[in-house]
């Protein structure tokens, strides 16, 4: 029955829905894009959901704050490594090119992880970051861009990055003060 709801409200602010998702159409605000996440989510539309997170954040930077670029990046590794419906036929470079997206939202994460909160905040935006990155360093859909075999099947400057990167991931102070 939710499912049906869900269809009924979809249908209802995006009537064009099918015409955007085929790339007849283009969204024209980040209501749009946003709306349609969830149905690239579902029919594994990730080079679509990447693009979309990409315009939504472009468009409106205070989506960073409000855990925007957080769920940006995960559709990119997605694509970055051919993965998803869409992704599949995406040219090497393409698939460099969303990796090399997800690898500066990640990076951009750890900034505001490791950044001191500051006087008066409660360090919450600090914590949620640390949450989201180890998630992360442990998420199968990442192993990609994460484990040491798949990064073997990328270039060695690119290698050398997202290396550089989990390790700077792993050295991230844990809620009680202590590295992992």
């Amino acid at each position: 029955m939710y499912h049906i709801l869900r269809r009924e409200a979809e249908h209802t602010v995006l009537p064009n829905l099918p015409a955007l998702l085929e790339g007849r159409s283009q969204p024209v605000d980040n209501v749009e894009r946003l709306a349609m996440t969830p149905e690239c989510e579902f029919r594994d539309l990730t080079a679509l959901h990447a693009r979309l997170w990409e315009d939504a954040l472009a468009a409106d930077r205070s989506l960073e704050a409000s855990g925007g670029r957080a769920r940006a990046v995960p559709p990119a590794v997605l694509a970055g490594c051919g993965r998803g419906t869409d992704a599949t036929a995406l040219p090497d470079a393409d698939r460099a090119r969303w990796r090399a997206r997800a690898r500066e939202w990640i990076g951009a994460e750890l900034d505001v992880a490791a950044a001191p909160a500051k006087p008066g905040e409660t360090g919450a935006r600090q914590q949620q970051a640390r949450a989201t990155l180890k998630a992360w360093s442990t998420r199968p859909d990442f192993a990609g861009v994460r484990d040491p075999k798949a990064l073997e099947q990328l270039p060695a400057a690119e290698r050398q990055e997202w290396t550089q990167l989990w390790q700077r991931v792993a050295r991230l102070p844990q809620p009680d003060g202590q590295s992992r």
